[in-house]
């Protein structure tokens, strides 16, 4: 298995497994249900002018905030930028043979109903961010 060295955008979002005392190499990068909802509630809906992807409810600014401070995110709009680019770039899964690893559920089924949707990394592109968000009713 090959590794790559990881950004400094990658490490807000890893910082938490780091101390934990697990080993840079040993961390799949994945993209999970809070990746997708950052990205949504800060990507503008192409359909309803002034709207965001996931909405700015109460609720979701909350459930936003906290995962904003729980990630170690910047305020720095330019850095905050490059994690959301980070964000876009996770893979939904991996299967690397004898190993898969996914967020949360393995259902081949599912995945290959999607995966001619995505990139060759099985990461999103912009289309099925859009689609991705306005399928599972996220705007208002």
């Amino acid at each position: 298995m090959k590794y790559q060295q990881i950004t400094t955008e990658e490490r807000y979002t890893l910082s938490a497994y780091k101390k934990q005392g697990l080993p840079i190499a040993q961390i799949a990068k994945l993209m999970g249900n809070h990746e997708f909802n950052a990205i949504g509630f800060h990507t503008p809906c192409p359909c309803v002018d002034g709207n965001w992807l996931r909405s700015r409810s109460e609720k979701n600014t909350n459930q936003h905030s906290a995962y904003l401070e729980e990630s170690y995110m910047p305020e720095n709009k330019d850095k905050h930028h490059k994690v959301l680019d980070f964000f876009k770039s996770l893979p939904l899964w991996l299967d690397l043979g004898d190993l898969r690893v996914i967020h949360a559920c393995w259902s081949k089924k599912a995945m290959d109903k999607i995966s001619p949707l995505l990139n060759k990394d099985n990461s999103l592109t912009e289309s099925t961010i859009y689609e991705g968000h306005l399928l599972a009713g996220l705007t208002s």
